[in-house]
This record gives C-alpha cells, sequence and structure tokens, in this order.
C-alpha cells in the first residue's frame, strides 16, 4: 500500500496484549461480516492455514483513516465511506433546494394567473426610450392580459412606434388630439382596461422580465394582502434611449415630511444594498406602480376621476397616495421587483431651466394640501410647512417669477379644492394617528421581514 495520504497517530488502536502490532487490521463491519459466516458455516473460530488474527479497530468516519501494513502508521484511505456518504447527503439536500424553488416558481406563476393584470403607458415625446420599454413590456413573465398605451399628442413618432409593436404585443393605442396632463391620460387608459391590476408605466422605464412576478410574490406573501392597494418597486436611473440600467438608485417607495413635501426615497444615492429589504411605505412614484383596481374605484372622485386632472402633472401620484392612505389603503415596497426608469427631471439636480416644471410644481404643492390635509395636520406641522410655503412665495415673487403664475391659479381652483377635501374627509377611515405617523422630518419607511 501507498504511503503518500497525511498520517495520524495511532493512539486510537487496540493492540493485542505482547504484541507490537497486528498482522492484520479491519474495520467492525467487516469483523462483524466474517462472524456472521463463521456461525453459519459452523465454525466457532479461526483453524489452522487460516488468516493471522485480527484486531479490531473503530475507524475515524469523518476523517476515514486505514493502517499501513507496512509501517503501522494511520493513512487517509483513497474512498472512504464517510466521504461517499456525505457527498449523497450533499446531492439529496441540493435536490431538495432545486424541487422547493421549482414549487416556489409554480406557485407564482399560478398566483400570477389568478390575478390577471393590464399594463398602462402615457406618452408625450417619447420616441427615443418608447422602443425599449416596449421591448421590456413584451418580456414580462406571465404576459399582461392588456396593454393601453395614451399617446398625449406626440409631435414625435411615438404613437407610430406603438402601432408597429401590435404584431408582437398587442397594444391598445389611444391618440388625444391635444396634450391633456399625465392625469387625465392616465384616468382614460385605466377606464379603457377591465383587469383587477393596472401596472402604470412611464415611457422612459424598462422592467425586468420577472418584474410582474415579483410584484405579485411580495404581495402573496403578507398576511395583509387584501389591504394593499398598491405594490412599487426598486427603480435604478437609466441612461441613454436602451435605458441600459445604473448602480444609481432612482425610487425606492416614496416618503413624505412634515412640511408636506414628497420624496422618493433614495433618489440619487450609489446602490449599496440598503434598499433591499422589504417596507411599507407612504406610496409609489407614478413611473411604475402596481395599483390594485378595487382600491382605485374606492378613492375615486365623484366624477370619475383617479387622479386628480387639475394636477395636469407633476404631484399626482402623491395626491393618490395619500387619499389611498386615509381609505387605510397600503402601499408595499417590493425590492426584488426592479426596473430601469430614465428620468427626465432630477430633483437632486435643481429646478433651474425648468419654468413649465416649476409652475405646476409650485401650484399643485398647495393643491396637495388642500386636498388630502385636514386642520388636525395643518396645526401639528404648522412649524414646518409654514415657512416653507413662506419661502416658496417669496422666491415666486422675486427669483423665480416665471413660476408666480402657479400661485395665480391654485387661488383660481380654491372652490374645486374645498369641494375635494370635503369628499375626501367625510369619506376617511384611517385615523389622524395612522396618517401622522407618516409625516416625519426626514420621511418614514416601516420595514418588514421577508416572507
Amino acid at each position: 500500500m501507498t504511503t503518500g495520504w497525511p498520517r495520524q497517530p495511532s493512539g486510537n488502536v487496540i493492540l493485542s496484549e505482547g504484541a507490537e502490532r497486528p498482522s492484520r487490521r479491519i474495520y467492525v463491519g467487516e469483523a462483524l461480516s466474517q462472524l456472521y459466516r463463521q456461525y453459519h458455516q459452523g465454525s466457532a473460530g479461526s483453524s489452522e492455514g487460516d488468516d493471522p488474527p485480527t484486531e479490531v479497530f473503530w475507524p475515524n468516519k469523518a476523517q476515514g483513516y486505514l493502517m499501513s501494513e507496512e509501517n503501522a502508521g494511520w493513512e487517509r484511505h483513497p474512498y472512504p465511506r464517510a466521504r461517499r456518504r456525505a457527498r449523497r447527503r450533499r446531492r439529496v439536500k441540493a435536490r431538495g433546494r432545486s424541487l422547493a424553488r421549482r414549487r416556489s416558481l409554480c406557485q407564482d406563476d399560478r398566483m400570477v394567473d389568478t390575478d390577471p393584470y393590464a399594463v398602462v403607458v402615457v406618452t408625450h415625446n417619447h420616441a427615443d426610450t418608447l422602443p425599449a420599454c416596449l421591448a421590456a413590456v413584451g418580456k414580462l413573465v406571465p404576459q399582461p392580459q392588456q396593454c393601453v398605451l395614451v399617446d398625449n399628442a406626440s409631435a414625435d413618432a411615438s404613437a407610430e412606434i406603438a402601432m408597429k409593436r401590435t404584431s408582437d404585443l398587442a397594444i391598445d393605442v389611444l391618440r388625444e388630439d391635444r396634450n391633456t396632463g399625465f392625469a387625465a391620460a392616465a384616468n382614460r387608459g385605466i377606464g379603457a382596461t377591465d383587469q383587477p391590476w393596472v401596472l402604470l408605466l412611464n415611457p422612459d422605464c424598462a422592467v425586468r422580465p420577472d418584474f410582474a412576478r415579483q410584484l405579485f410574490s411580495a404581495l402573496s406573501n403578507r398576511p395583509e394582502a387584501q389591504r394593499v392597494g398598491s405594490v412599487t418597486p426598486k427603480l435604478m436611473r437609466a441612461k441613454g434611449p436602451t435605458l441600459e440600467p445604473l448602480a444609481v438608485v432612482d425610487a425606492a417607495g416614496m416618503m413624505v415630511t412634515r412640511s408636506g413635501r414628497h420624496l422618493d426615497r433614495g433618489a440619487g444615492t450609489t446602490d449599496t444594498g440598503e434598499f433591499d429589504r422589504p417596507a411599507w411605505v407612504f406610496g409609489g412614484t407614478g413611473a411604475a406602480t402596481l395599483f390594485r383596481r378595487e382600491a382605485l374605484a374606492d378613492v375615486a372622485y365623484p366624477n370619475g376621476e383617479i387622479f386628480a386632472e387639475s394636477f395636469f402633472a407633476y404631484r399626482e401620484d402623491a395626491e393618490l397616495a395619500w387619499r389611498l392612505q386615509l381609505r387605510d389603503w397600503r402601499c408595499l415596497y417590493a425590492p426584488l421587483a426592479t426596473a430601469a426608469h430614465g428620468r427626465g427631471f432630477r430633483p437632486e439636480e435643481g429646478r433651474r431651466g425648468h419654468s413649465e416644471i416649476n409652475r405646476l410644481s409650485v401650484r399643485n404643492r398647495f393643491l396637495l394640501r388642500g386636498h388630502c390635509a385636514d386642520l388636525g395636520w395643518h396645526l401639528r406641522c404648522l412649524p414646518w410647512w409654514l415657512p416653507r410655503d413662506l419661502l416658496v412665495v417669496g422666491a415666486c415673487l422675486t427669483v423665480e417669477r416665471a413660476s408666480a403664475p402657479g400661485l395665480q391659479e391654485a387661488w383660481r381652483l380654491r372652490d374645486d379644492v374645498r369641494e375635494r377635501r370635503r369628499w375626501v374627509q367625510q369619506r376617511r377611515i384611517a385615523s389622524p394617528r395612522q396618517i401622522a405617523r407618516w409625516f416625519r422630518r426626514r420621511g418614514r419607511v416601516e420595514e418588514v421581514e421577508a416572507s
């Protein structure tokens, strides 16, 4: 026998009395087998001419050592029984894990099949990124039961691009004769569908193939699933018309502050895994959020508006999120569902050169609170919202006069604001304490354990 394997002291070898070393060593199992054969052959023991007496020892099962007849040294067996058993156990465990993964995927697919959803895309001059967006929608697994694209009187070829995709992706293209704004176009797109769930997407947003499955999977794992009105994903920044994802977070849910501001959680920060845990958030961004139709119908205004069309664009998703919270519909952040978002306007870069956006933002900040905030909220958050409002008004009258028309528009809509606030507050379910917990100096989220 070769002696090239590692050695171990022979301290656990049982030697015969008066003998330097036995002539043969065997395993316990082999010794029992010999006794069994001798018993059935009628032999009581070894006779003359038989093999030399055998010393039995207990092998180290974890390491599998054997005794060498040449030098009585411990040597590693090339095929120890313990290692073979370990390999078998590893194979069994691997098969079990593989089977569990397959069962999980099948359960997710069955769950998605029982929850049909539609995709709604609102576009206005997005011919550069729209092909990448629709290509990503075409790869979704499972596929949406309906896809609706509302073109807001684009001056480019946005509508034509969508119509060309009808050969491989069933898209209903609705064309507006004028730019009605994101809120009105989204309402029209949602109204053209009838599925239990609606996935609202921006035309500069490219989702991953498992995007929908991950959203529904996160929802099904929560015991509060029946009160979840929306599920929002983890959005990453994207570059170029192909919407290539970057390692920069675009949005990980929506937060609100005591001054009434709403913020995209983690916007503009490098992705270090900080936002990889599911959480309850105030709301989801309009760029990519899955909405329950029942919840949308529950908070829709008497005239049928889901998004307040007086907003035209910007902050309309925060207003809808606030109404959903008042009716006790929760928003779940699902980090495993990811998408790349081009985002033309980035708040962290400032508002210089965006006069139209600034005007709409100024007007809608007052409409947002006017629709949803009650007297108790205004009194509780007075030290935070009042100085900021004074700062905004002062800026509109001095250094940012292009935004001043937003103040005038908000004043002209005061009667509509009053009616909407009355209707919203009469139907609220959540207590003031439930709503107040979201409004913190730096916002608030409630992380949950992944199920």
